[in-house]
């Protein structure tokens, strides 16, 4: 018997061994764990963080963009009201430049009525 509680007592020191041992392993594998896993949040927190400046960087730009788009389609509206002035005043001289230059050529055909007249009266007057 009392090698029997011997050869027990034995095993249940290796047993306890064994335990102490895949304890031991258990604490070294949850503290790596816990260093990879620190790890992997601390990457995502940067990339967060980084994603976040991307974001507001671009915000800021789509903001700058827009106020220079809009200020852009005012100068627009203003050309394109400018454009409009200019074409109703083409439209208006060349109506201008059409009625004088008829009444033009009515006063040099009238001018030029009168030439003749003047010289079929002379012509008249010198054979008589």
């Amino acid at each position: 018997m009392g090698n029997l509680k011997s050869e027990l007592v034995e095993q249940s020191v290796l047993a306890e061994n064994r335990l102490m041992c895949l304890l031991d392993q258990s604490r070294t594998d949850a503290k790596t764990q816990q260093k990879d896993a620190s790890k992997k949040l601390e990457t995502a927190r940067i990339k967060a963080e980084e994603a976040g400046e991307k974001v507001t960087a671009t915000l800021s730009e789509n903001t700058r963009l827009q106020s220079e788009l809009s200020a852009q389609q005012q100068e627009n509206g203003r050309i394109l009201e400018s454009i409009a002035k200019k074409n109703a005043r083409y439209t208006k001289l060349e109506k201008e430049y059409i009625a004088f230059k008829a009444d033009n050529e009515n006063l040099k055909f009238e001018e030029l009525k009168a030439s003749i007249f003047a010289i079929e009266e002379k012509i008249k007057s010198d054979s008589l």
